[in-house]
């Protein structure tokens, strides 16, 4: 158990690494399962401890109130043990459900390109290297919401700061997924691919920032979407 544990640590830092031969090794052994159960765990644990800070942090957001009404925002300000759990598997599901997604738009935009490979490689890929994108902003945004800083934001969301758009706008939106863990994630997919499939990396790399592009812009576009409909009256 013990070497188990030990060969599971070193998949967590070579991950982190941007290790290739470690990236390759687990798209092609589609090993996934441990790292999948640690994402569940940490997001389900960090949103049922942030539920109530998040809330308050929200409905203090002056943008946020605009676009609330009043019989919104008492039903959002509910501190409970069932809203906590019901944000944990709200967060959980939508996690599951990025990842397939995620790694069905990768093995498409991949497959086109010329790499080999079958789905579940993909897979394996896309939830090893959301420790990336998923675990540590989750462990950075819990800490700066226990702490109440926002000590990190200028090094994750550099493009708030310098070009600071209106919030909420589809520009605002697209700037706050242009971030440093996005770009990470996007630069071990591409190591990834390239190892197991000897595909070229510059070819690669193009190939993952066109996916990146892709995945910002539908993100966004969705965010947008809610964002108007709460702002829509109330039925």
């Amino acid at each position: 158990m013990a070497a188990n544990f030990n060969r599971f640590l070193s998949d967590v830092v070579g991950v982190v690494k941007v290790r290739g031969n470690t990236l390759g090794k687990l798209m092609t052994e589609k090993k996934w399962v441990p790292v999948f159960l640690l994402l569940v765990t940490a997001v389900c644990l960090f949103t049922y401890i942030t539920v109530p800070m998040q809330i308050a942090k929200m409905t203090e957001n002056p943008q946020v109130a605009e676009m609330l009404s009043e019989d919104q925002v008492a039903y959002f300000v509910n501190d409970s043990v069932f809203t906590r759990l019901m944000a944990c598997v709200t967060a959980v599901f939508s996690l599951v459900l990025s990842l397939i997604i995620g790694a069905f738009f990768v093995y498409l935009f991949f497959g086109i390109g010329g790499a080999g490979g079958i789905y579940a490689n993909y897979f394996s890929l896309v939830v090893n290297a959301s420790i990336i994108d998923v675990l540590l902003p989750t462990i950075l945004n819990a800490i700066s919401l226990l702490f109440n800083t926002d000590l990190f934001s200028a090094i994750i969301n550099p493009g708030l700061y310098f070009y600071p758009p209106e919030p909420g706008s589809f520009a605002y939106l697209i700037i706050m997924r242009m971030d440093l863990f996005a770009a990470w994630y996007t630069l071990a997919i591409a190591v990834g691919v390239t190892l197991f499939s000897k595909m070229k990396i510059g070819k690669s790399l193009f190939i993952s920032f066109l996916y990146y592009i892709f995945k910002i812009v539908v993100g966004a576009a969705f965010s947008y979407l809610f964002i108007n409909t709460l702002r829509s009256p109330l039925m």
